[in-house]
């Protein structure tokens, strides 16, 4: 394991074995999201219509899979940045904002393709979910878990 480790650490660059952290994170989130939102579908909104059961249970999965993986990346993904500044609430308020944004896209996809072209539901989810990874890293990555300024030096 020491040696595919540091086969890893010799291919990759620290942000884009921070990517690959990211998508780890993103993957452990999938199950997440997809059985709640199976589960929602089936057990929490089945008194709905189906329109509004499908979109309800995409937002349930989904806003449950933002806390398993803010949750995860706050303590792996990131945690090699000094975080003190701006504390945990503050950090899991900025991921929900991120993760919304990143989120509307995911169930926007997951609804013109459930709804519209009448694709699986599941399988729509996993289509958002991919055009979703990338602007949430990257704003995350800028925003959520920014570097810490470095406090600035007196001169006497």
């Amino acid at each position: 394991m020491d040696f595919l480790l540091g086969l890893v650490r010799r291919i990759f660059s620290k942000e884009q074995r921070r990517f690959i952290k990211f998508c780890i994170v993103g993957a452990s989130g999938i199950p997440v999201n997809l059985g709640c939102t199976w589960l929602a579908y089936h057990w929490l909104f089945f008194a709905l219509d189906e329109t509004m059961r499908k979109g309800a249970a995409s937002l349930f999965g989904i806003a449950l899979s933002i806390l398993t993986n803010f949750l995860l990346n706050d303590l792996w993904t990131w945690r090699d940045r000094e975080k003190a500044t701006r504390g945990f609430v503050g950090r899991m308020a900025r991921f929900y904002v991120v993760s919304s944004v990143a989120a509307l896209i995911q169930w926007g996809t997951a609804m013109a393709l459930a709804l519209g072209l009448d694709v699986h539901l599941l399988l729509a989810q996993l289509a958002g979910i991919a055009l979703a990874t990338g602007i949430n890293f990257l704003f995350n990555n800028l925003w959520t878990f920014r570097r810490a300024k470095p406090e600035p030096t007196s001169r006497e």
